[in-house]
């Protein structure tokens, strides 16, 4: 069995990632940051309601890093 002991987030300034990577985003509108993968169809700013379609989302909202994940797995036996 594994289990996740300890995990740290590690932020990756102008740094971008695959479509499925987390990222910190702006929103040019009103300032918020907000954090979102680039799965879905459009991105959408949850304090101002401000959409965008991804392929075209740099007028909108400017994207401040990479959310990196790393975890300490330890292995326990059963």
């Amino acid at each position: 069995m594994n289990f996740i002991t300890k995990g740290k987030e590690v932020i990756l300034f102008d740094k971008l990632g695959t479509r499925e990577d987390l990222h910190i985003v702006k929103c040019r509108d009103c300032g918020s940051e907000f954090r979102t993968s680039f799965n879905s169809v459009e991105i959408n700013c949850s304090s101002c309601h401000h959409k965008e379609k991804y392929n075209n989302f740099a007028n909108g909202f400017e994207v401040i890093g990479l959310v990196e994940n790393s975890y300490r797995v330890a292995e326990v036996s059963a």
